[in-house]
């Protein structure tokens, strides 16, 4: 059941959206263009990010953290048997 009010933040970000998608395109994605060449990476302390590699991802790889199990299972001697 909706009671027909509009939320007025959802007004606002209907004005903000644009601004911000504008923003963007014609000043944050340049901006990072001219940081990201090779030549200037240095000057702006840029280091490129690689991708994640799903392919060759081994877990525990990157963290050191690791879900095996921390207790080992010891082996049931016969001789203990009566």
């Amino acid at each position: 059941m909706t009671t027909g009010k509009a939320n007025p933040l959802r007004v606002v970000a209907y004005l903000v959206a644009p601004a911000g998608f504008l923003a963007e395109w014609l000043v944050f994605r340049p901006l990072f263009r001219v940081v990201s060449q090779e030549d200037n990476a240095a000057i702006f302390a840029y280091t490129p990010q690689g991708g994640f590699d799903y392919e060759t991802y081994e877990e525990g790889l990157s963290t050191g953290v690791t879900f095996e199990s921390p207790y080992r299972v010891m082996k049931q001697s016969s001789a203990a048997s009566p």
